[in-house]
């Protein structure tokens, strides 16, 4: 990504929001995504991942790797800000502080349980970017963000079920024709 070692870098993710669940929803504007840039600049490189086409004043931005690279170009992000339910999941399971700006914020369980019980993610709709940029400045004066968490995914993870084991362990008993499954 030409960085240099113990650079800081963010990843904006910007969606295409074109499914059919997505008709009406909104995300990111153009303009918004040129004040995240503004906004992050003082504090490290930007990149950006994509799904639409982007503006050619944004075209520097794109994240020079392959889809095969996101989840370590996440991982080892000061930040992620983004329109994606999904990315900005994955970002704070990765212990990696994530922003999502749609209108979806409010609607999805597994995101708001990252929010309000792990204090992962934050969400803001669209109307309320400015709310987002205070958060965002917030998390970018704390000392030691991405210490602080992984101690927050940590206890997150402590408190999940592991899925691989209790697939195993279930198919350990079923094999052994042990009555109950789950």
């Amino acid at each position: 990504m030409g960085l240099n070692a113990n650079e800081r870098y963010f990843l904006i993710r910007l969606v295409s929001l074109t499914a059919h669940h997505d008709i009406g929803k909104k995300g990111l504007s153009t303009a918004q995504a040129k004040t995240l840039i503004k906004h992050l600049a003082g504090y490290g490189r930007v990149f950006i991942s994509a799904e639409k086409t982007l503006e050619d004043e944004l075209q520097p931005y794109l994240l020079p790797v392959g889809a095969e690279q996101i989840f370590d170009v996440m991982a080892f992000a000061d930040m992620v800000i983004g329109d994606s339910q999904t990315m900005v999941a994955e970002a704070a399971v990765l212990g990696t502080p994530a922003l999502r700006c749609n209108s979806f914020v409010g609607c999805l369980a597994y995101l708001e349980e990252l929010e309000h019980k792990y204090g992962l993610t934050a969400g803001f709709l669209p109307k309320d970017f400015d709310k987002l940029l205070a958060k965002m400045d917030e998390w970018l004066a704390e000392p030691d963000l991405k210490q602080k968490w992984a101690q927050k995914r940590k206890v997150m993870l402590s408190e999940c079920v592991d899925l691989t084991d209790w697939i195993i362990r279930l198919l350990h008993r079923f094999v052994r024709g042990a009555g109950e499954y789950v």
